[in-house]
């Protein structure tokens, strides 16, 4: 689903290809065209193994910085971690279930799913 708001425009053409969010301003003159583009720079998580007993391992195409948030299924944040690359987890403390796992960084937020298992 793609959103595009403008408040007012006269002969301006913006053109959206494959663009998620955006926090910055566009503006275009009479006359010009206005264009925004998206990388696909596309991050890839892994996270192994699943079902987990007392680790797993979190592994991502991103070297940078990101934050690693662990939830419930209640909704209740359990972990924040900061990660780089491959991180190991410990799990130990955690009862069995279903936790959902985002982790975000400038390229945007990747949710997975993590079963633990006692």
């Amino acid at each position: 689903m793609q959103l595009v708001v403008v408040t007012t425009c006269e002969r301006a053409s913006v053109t959206v290809k494959d663009y998620a969010y955006s926090t910055s301003l566009i503006t275009a003159n009479e006359g010009s065209t206005a264009s925004i583009q998206k990388n696909k720079a596309q991050q890839t998580v892994s996270i192994y193994p699943n079902p987990a007993q007392n680790n797993f391992t979190i592994e991502t195409n991103n070297a940078e910085k990101q934050t690693l948030q662990l939830f419930d299924v209640n909704g209740k944040q359990i972990l924040t971690k900061t990660i780089n690359g491959t991180s190991n987890v410990d799990a130990s403390n955690l009862n069995a279930g279903i936790y959902n796992i985002s982790i975000s960084n400038n390229q945007g937020v990747v949710n997975k799913k993590l079963v633990i298992v006692k």
